[in-house]
């Protein structure tokens, strides 16, 4: 059996001794070399970048395995993607380190214009609301974007007239579950005045939402009157609605909408209200 062995010449090397099978690999330049080649140690290589083809002409790396989630240290581009050994995948669609990471979707029917707290096509049932409860839809946002207004629906109850306070509000959540205040809406009592009709409200300040970060919508109706119902979907039970990540969840006794609350605070529900940040 003949055997071989490989070379990795410095640049200028015109002399040295060889034998027959022998490869020389060229440590510059395009080379073709055929055959199974074995190394006794893993070869270090660029990165995996792939610059793309016609109709895919943008850059993507697969940068790795994580254990669980999505990278949470190094610097990566956006097209970088990676897996999980317990089975997901993760998309970095803004750069950094680590970067902003998304989980992928069918994105079929989802707006193309503005961000859903839950997917439209499922919302399909009534939830009440009670006064001085602020409701809250959750949701992770896909797009990072400037938005500038709310969109909610009521369902077959209106609020009668007239109430005290009406407001929607955007919550960041942290990974601890506390929410933070960073877009809301003046109050406006004619809002939710109707049955069945898509209310817009615009922010008091326009907010720049990042893609990956999760979210939660809140609403808050104080009246003496009859409470809106709004149009969304429930579950059977509250406490499976409740569970990690959170779906939805009231928080009681609330005359404007808070800056802030924490995880412990909040009381579960079943109900999830459909609304659009736009």
């Amino acid at each position: 059996m003949s055997g071989g062995r490989g070379f990795y010449p410095k640049a200028g090397t015109t002399a040295g001794t060889f034998a027959a099978g022998d490869t020389v690999v060229r440590l510059t330049g395009a080379q073709t070399v055929a055959g199974v080649k074995t190394f006794s140690s893993e070869p270090v290589a660029p990165s995996g970048k792939v610059t793309g083809t016609t109709g895919a002409p943008n850059a993507g790396r697969f940068v790795g395995v994580t254990t669980s989630g999505a990278p949470t240290s190094g610097t990566y581009a956006v097209g970088d993607f990676c897996v999980s050994q317990n089975g997901q995948m993760f998309v970095c669609v803004t750069a950094g380190t680590p970067g902003t990471w998304v989980t992928p979707r069918d994105l079929t029917n989802l707006l193309t214009s503005g961000e859903e707290t839950m997917a439209r096509d499922m919302a399909t049932s009534s939830m009440g609301t009670v006064t001085q409860n602020m409701y809250l839809s959750y949701g992770t946002f896909r797009k990072s974007e400037s938005t500038t207004a709310a969109r909610i629906t009521t369902f077959t109850t209106a609020a009668a007239a007239t109430p005290t306070l009406v407001r929607i509000g955007l919550y960041t959540i942290a990974s601890d579950g506390a929410g933070t205040l960073v877009a809301s809406t003046a109050n406006d009592t004619t809002l939710f005045a109707a049955a069945s009709t898509t209310y817009t409200k615009s922010w008091q300040v326009a907010y720049s939402k990042v893609a990956g970060q999760r979210y939660a919508m809140g609403v808050l109706v104080v009246t003496s009157a009859t409470a809106p119902t709004l149009c969304g979907a429930a579950m059977p039970r509250g406490t499976e609605a409740a569970a990690a990540p959170k779906l939805c969840a009231f928080l009681g006794s609330q005359s404007d909408l808070p800056s802030s609350f924490t995880d412990a605070s909040l009381s579960a529900t079943a109900s999830r209200f459909y609304g659009v940040v736009a």
